[in-house]
């Protein structure tokens, strides 16, 4: 597999996470849990997954 091609698979399933974050979040907070408390733990997600 070329560069080119992976990094175009990586910015698809890049914008389709970044589009579909709000519905994740819609749901957390119909559970009631704070704004805060859902920032924290999708920036920690993203370390563990940037750093991997």
């Amino acid at each position: 597999m070329d560069a080119k091609f992976k990094s175009s698979i990586y910015g698809i399933i890049a914008a389709i996470s970044y589009g579909t974050n709000p519905l994740g979040a819609l749901s957390l907070y119909e559970a009631r849990i704070n704004t805060k408390s859902v920032l924290f733990y999708r920036f920690l997600l993203a370390v563990f997954f940037s750093v991997g």
